[in-house]
């Protein structure tokens, strides 16, 4: 302990360390299409909800399609695999979409 106190100010003293966003449906996966309307073709497995995955062409297309007022309701979103021990990301590949 004595030696990663002697390093410097603690993460926690720069910022705030939290759990996180937990969305409880990031994509369309097989459990919740169930629940989604049958044969409008808007939706396929795989296809973001609340997380959209800039790297899926069809999140992509949902992305640059929101007009520019509605963007201030996207955040970049970091998740689990983006976060390592020493390291992070340096670019959000995911964006969040925040709702009222």
């Amino acid at each position: 302990m004595d030696k990663v106190a002697a390093q410097g100010e603690a993460l926690g003293k720069i910022a705030n360390i939290n759990q996180g966003v937990v969305t409880g449906c990031d994509y369309v996966s097989n459990r919740n299409a169930d629940k989604l309307p049958r044969g409008s073709g808007d939706w396929e497995l795989g296809d973001g909800m609340f997380v959209l995955d800039l790297e899926n062409p069809r999140d992509n297309r949902v992305f640059t399609s929101f007009p520019k007022g509605e963007r201030k309701l996207l955040r970049d979103f970091f998740k689990n695999s983006d976060i390592g021990r020493f390291w992070c990301s340096d670019e959000a590949p995911t964006d969040l979409c925040i709702t009222q």
